[in-house]
């Protein structure tokens, strides 16, 4: 209900739109990782804001998903879990660094196939999603086997942990970032097969991908590093921004 005296008008919800009692009933034992997550990383970083671990399990969540699940809509687009999050705070008040840190640990020790190397370029994230083996070239032994298997099986379906994702937004008026902004909406949608032609590694594809980014960044980090144009063309609004309660 919305109280009459609210400084915004929001009508209700149609009758067809409404849950039923059964459907709230079968909600109620829904989500109970997240649930699980949630209260394990509040134990662990207690003064951090509950709605950055929350947001957080749920980015985890749709990464060891990747495309197994989807709703199937009404438009006919299959809607994936996975997730861009920014979390937005000012420094060290919040700890926001702290639940990110939760995030790669979790993700190190228990699917680090899933994890995606910072791309260097728009053409380095490419081959990355594709699943191009010459990037293992120069890698230690130790570290071949989980990363080909990121990349054999589960290439298109990674994770990006960043602290600083504000950087991200910044580095992109550099030329040799020039078209990664256009590169990070396209992967957003979840296509199912993408071939792209590109200078120097032929043409690469990229299948079933479901890309989700996950990071940290400060209101004045942010501001510094994003224009208008940024939230007019669709690159911010992919983004779930995550502020302290």
């Amino acid at each position: 209900p919305i109280s009459q005296t609210a400084d915004y008008d929001v009508p209700d919800l149609p009758a067809y739109a409404r849950l039923t009692s059964a459907q709230e009933r079968d909600a109620e034992g829904a989500g109970q990782w997240e649930r699980d997550w949630t209260a394990w990383a509040g134990r662990k970083a207690n003064e951090t804001p509950l709605l950055f671990h929350q947001a957080a399990g749920l980015c985890l969540a749709g990464t060891a998903i990747g495309r197994r699940l989807y709703v199937a809509t009404h438009w006919g687009e299959d809607v994936h879990p996975n997730f861009y999050m920014m979390i937005v705070a000012i420094s060290t008040y919040f700890h926001k660094t702290t639940s990110l840190r939760l995030v790669d640990k979790m993700l190190q020790r228990t699917m680090p196939h899933m994890h995606l190397p910072e791309p260097g370029s728009p053409e380095n994230l490419l081959a990355q999603l594709a699943g191009n083996l010459d990037l293992l070239e120069n890698m230690h032994t130790r570290d071949k086997d989980r990363y080909r298997k990121g990349l054999t099986r589960f290439a298109g379906q990674r994770l990006i942990v960043r602290d600083e994702l504000s950087g991200l937004f910044r580095s992109m008026g550099k030329d040799y970032m020039a078209g990664m902004k256009e590169r990070i909406m396209q992967m957003y949608d979840g296509s199912d097969e993408l071939p792209v032609s590109t200078n120097t590694k032929g043409i690469l594809i990229v299948r079933e991908t479901a890309l989700s980014i996950i990071g940290t960044t400060t209101p004045a980090g942010l501001s510094a590093a994003v224009t208008a144009a940024d939230w007019r063309d669709g690159s911010l609004a992919r983004f779930v921004l995550i502020t302290p309660e």
